[in-house]
């Protein structure tokens, strides 16, 4: 159940309700190691980690799941760093972190932001989305940079 929510982020990159994702589904996430502190109550899967759900692949090399400390087993934040990769369909999002934060409702992908879709891409430093409201905001915070945007318009 804990890990039901990461799967969220990869529906959230790809600015798509939380819904479409069947929670029935098993979750598999396998990595090169796991270390659990339920003491401090947090956990680390570190090296290669791979998660699939359903048709939702979520790749980096450490995700880290933090728990919420009155002894229910909420999720306060999940992070994904190095080389975050999400992919959902014909939909792919790649960055340096993910951060996902149950209580607001928010996505945060940060670093280098990629979004593709069926052959239009979008560029940026700095993406937010909101599971609750469907609203995304991709920024580029660069003191020069700025947000890109290609198209693939299907012609007849």
């Amino acid at each position: 159940m804990k890990f039901k929510i990461l799967l969220m982020i990869a529906a959230a990159v790809f600015v798509q309700k939380a819904n479409a994702l069947d929670l029935s589904l098993p979750i598999d996430i396998s990595s090169q190691s796991l270390e659990v502190s339920q003491e401090d109550f947090y956990a680390s899967f570190t090296g290669n980690v791979k998660v699939q759900h359903g048709e939702v692949f979520l790749g980096a090399e450490k995700l880290d799941v933090y728990y919420a400390e009155d002894g229910k087993e909420d999720i306060k934040e999940v992070i994904a760093t190095d080389k975050v990769v999400i992919v959902h369909g014909k939909s792919t999002a790649t960055g340096d972190k993910a951060v996902y934060s149950p209580r607001v409702g928010n996505v945060l992908m940060t670093g280098n932001v990629v979004l593709t879709r069926a052959g239009s891409v979008l560029t940026g430093e700095k993406l937010v989305y909101n599971l609750e409201t469907g609203h995304m905001a991709l920024e580029n915070s660069k003191p020069k940079g700025r947000v890109k945007a290609t198209f693939s318009l299907k012609g007849k």
